[in-house]
């Protein structure tokens, strides 16, 4: 661990399962995710953990993909 947080290395499988994730929840103006965001997905349900995230349609993509979700606040205090 680095200052409290993990580095993790996103083996081929995660990578192709990011880009699965994106092509299947990503759209423009209702869904903008990024492809960090599906590799964090991707790497959360691989080690079967919960995804800690502040982001409404990251939260919603990983709620969709059966991943535990701990909702994080955002600036206003809202957590998705």
């Amino acid at each position: 661990m680095a200052g409290g947080l993990e580095v993790v290395a996103v083996v081929a499988e995660a990578g192709r399962r990011a880009g699965q994730l994106r092509a299947a929840h990503y759209h423009r103006t209702t869904s903008p995710l990024s492809l960090a965001d599906c590799v964090a997905l991707a790497v959360a349900d691989d080690r079967g953990e919960a995804l800690a995230t502040a982001d409404p349609s990251l939260a919603a993509m990983a709620r969709a993909e059966g991943v535990e979700v701990i909702g994080l606040p955002d600036a206003q205090g809202r957590r998705p």
